[in-house]
């Protein structure tokens, strides 16, 4: 690298150590960018990269910045140890003075645009080099070739895969302290090493583990099976659960997941969010009201189907919500996403390396990332008794590509029963694939798709008491449903109805919906929304986006 860029590099560097030693909110801030290691990897001066480092370092350890005081002590305890030289004391101790030294006045503006200079400066020769490398294929009509080389080396540079971030090693014999460790932490601090939970704790949350950091769980299921529904409730439960949540769509516009999620909270049927003019005014007023009362961290990622790849996904996300961290990333759905001008490999593994991608930045970020996929015409099955079609999804049913389920830690099929005659429908939730955990089991929870709502026992209570149908309190109904089934099983043991093994016969219907009035038979929306994207990808932000498209 030439001197002179050297020197431009290590003044930009200089001014960034100034703002994270003036205020912590920087250090943060370079926190929501990149991982420590990644951020140490891009100062290319020896003597800034250790000053910065042992900011980030202390903050990690503290949550705080140290004052000069503490850098001094710091480095001279370094210098009684012997881990570095008198020489490099000067040097460093120079380079924090010179960024003490700094106008005090720093803003927000002012950092961004530093940031900015010293990333692109610090790209700028990674760039050079590798459209030097690459030439030569231009001039054997290697023009393809050429395009995908280029892409990914501009890919690189902001994705350069450190060793530290994607390798780990552990000795059982002398990691001993290592090992404990993690015991330790797991104990103390069971919030945060638990597995987060979809919500369905009546039924679902007892035997599927949940979605645990760092792993890739796939929601599969055929064409208007409800699979893109059910990881709507589910990112909703969470978000409801204090969680943040952000959910990529790839399938619908923002405003769409908006007015589903909005009829499902609100109880109001989605077919009068797309025709506003057929709601009353008590509907309107109760929906204003579930959407300004609303608290919830919740957002919205609309992005172009097969417009861009999972490493510019990351970029848009990066770019547009520099400070939003998720706990837990939707994906709807997976093969909506661009693979790649590699129009030589066979889709199928293209597929399976977008999954080992997804699930590496999943470790990276040590966050779950729950995927929907769609379930291939195979996973139809024809009984050859009664004639009729059944439906059976495993990982091989995964359409294009079973590679998918072979690298996923979680599959999830969604297997709906429609009853004729009503409009909820049984959603059988089979647990196909979880490594720690039962598997080949099938749960089933209830599906209302009128209102995008998806529930159990216990949801029930906590969602279906906003309809205007009932007019009492959350608690009255929960005693009026549980009277009523109480009166029933004393009707039963009156008429004195044995079991040869038990008591008393249990009824055989006591679904919940029939002592709610939901035996409507009202056909499911069909939704047919194509908003245009000016930029390819839009955002809906549930805390404050309250533009609900209802036309009026």
């Amino acid at each position: 690298m030439e001197t002179e860029l050297k020197e431009i590099l290590k003044d930009l560097e200089i001014q960034i150590i100034s703002f994270m030693i003036r205020e912590e909110k920087y250090v943060k801030q370079l926190f929501t960018k990149k991982t420590r290691n990644q951020i140490l990897r891009d100062f290319n001066d020896k003597n800034t990269k250790y000053v910065a480092g042992l900011i980030l370092t202390y903050y990690e350890k503290h949550q705080s910045v140290f004052i000069e005081s503490e850098f001094l002590s710091i480095i001279d305890n370094s210098i009684n140890n012997k881990e570095i030289t008198n020489g490099e004391s000067f040097n460093y101790q120079d380079i924090y003075r010179t960024a003490m030294s700094y106008s005090k006045t720093l803003d927000d503006e002012q950092f961004n645009r530093i940031y900015s200079e010293w990333e692109n400066t610090e790209a700028r020769p990674k760039c050079e080099s590798g459209l030097k490398d690459s030439l030569p294929l231009l001039n054997t009509n290697q023009t393809m070739k050429f395009i995908e080389t280029v892409r990914d080396m501009f890919r690189g540079v902001y994705q350069d895969k450190s060793n530290d971030d994607y390798i780990n090693t552990l000795d059982f014999e002398n990691d001993k302290e290592k090992q404990i460790k993690d015991i330790m932490d797991r104990r103390d601090n069971e919030e945060m090493y638990s597995s987060i939970k979809t919500g369905y704790g009546e039924e679902l949350d007892k035997k599927f583990i949940g979605f645990e950091k760092g792993t890739l769980s796939l929601i599969g299921g055929l064409s208007s099976s409800g699979k893109s529904t059910l990881a709507m409730n589910f990112a909703y439960n969470i978000a409801k659960s204090g969680k943040k949540v952000l959910i990529v769509s790839l399938e619908m516009p923002e405003l769409q997941y908006a007015r589903k999620l909005n009829a499902r909270e609100a109880h109001i049927e989605y077919d009068k969010l797309l025709k506003p003019a057929t709601m009353t005014d008590d509907e309107l007023e109760k929906l204003k009201k579930v959407i300004n009362e609303r608290t919830m961290n919740l957002k919205v990622l609309d992005i172009a189907a097969n417009c861009f790849t999972w490493g510019e996904i990351v970029n848009i996300i990066d770019e547009r919500m520099p400070e939003y961290e998720p706990d837990i990333i939707f994906v709807d759905y997976l093969s909506l996403i661009n693979l790649g001008n590699n129009s030589k490999e066979r889709r199928d593994v293209l597929l399976g390396n977008l999954g080992k991608e997804i699930r590496s930045y999943a470790r990276q970020k040590k966050i779950p990332i729950v995927a929907v996929v769609q379930a291939n015409r195979s996973s139809k099955i024809k009984d050859k008794r009664t004639g009729k079609s059944k439906v059976s999804i495993e990982l091989e049913n995964i359409e294009d590509s079973n590679k998918l389920g072979q690298d996923c830690d979680n599959f999830i099929a969604v297997i709906p029963e429609k009853t004729e005659g009503s409009p909820v429908t049984k959603m059988g939730i089979y647990i196909g694939k979880q490594r720690e955990g039962e598997r080949d089991i099938t749960i089933f929870l209830q599906g209302d798709l009128r209102y995008s709502w998806i529930h159990d026992n216990k949801s029930i209570m906590n969602d279906m008491w906003i309809n205007d149908e009932i007019s009492t309190s959350k608690e009255e109904m929960e005693k009026s449903i549980f009277d009523d089934i109480n009166d029933f099983d004393d009707e039963i043991k009156n008429a004195g109805l044995k079991d040869e093994e038990e008591n008393i016969v249990e009824p055989k219907n006591n679904d919940l919906d029939d002592f709610l009035g939901i035996s409507n038979n009202i056909p499911s929306p069909k939704v047919n929304d194509s908003n245009e994207k000016e930029n390819g990808f839009n955002i809906y932000n549930d805390n404050n986006d309250l533009d609900l498209d209802l036309g009026i």
